[in-house]
């Protein structure tokens, strides 16, 4: 009994560490329709570092989708993410932006869609 109560299980992987990720972005409605994939994890003691892509499910196209980083925590033999590690860029409502041209995500189109009405750019000097 004393040796099972001492017992950590090796957690610090790749599959352990987006089983985190997933069960922070179950409670988020609006992101059940991306695919998550943990493509870099660094450890520090009971903390890791995920960078995370994320794209909409059925897309394939390069260059779609978006990573961002987040902090978890060891939590017994699980890691919880405790949010959003620095240096990400965000946009509306919380949801991530994608990066700027040269980055690995890519430029936004510069297109508005059908029936979206003409947006004019202000000069520096415009108040919003």
């Amino acid at each position: 009994m004393i040796l099972l109560g001492g017992c950590k299980r090796d957690i610090k992987n790749t599959e352990e560490v987006r089983k985190g990720v997933l069960a922070y972005f179950a409670k988020r409605t609006d992101l059940l329709s991306m695919e998550v994939t943990v493509t870099d994890v660094a450890y520090h003691d009971n903390e890791a570092t995920a960078t995370v892509h994320l794209q909409a499910k059925g897309t394939s196209a390069p260059g779609s989708g978006m990573e961002m980083r987040y902090l978890l925590e060891r939590k017994g033999n699980e890691w919880v993410v405790k949010g959003r590690a620095g240096g990400d860029t965000h946009g509306a409502q919380g949801m991530p932006a994608p990066e700027q041209p040269g980055g690995s995500i890519g430029a936004m189109p510069q297109t508005l869609p059908p029936g979206h009405p003409a947006v004019t750019p202000k000069s520096p000097g415009q108040q919003k």
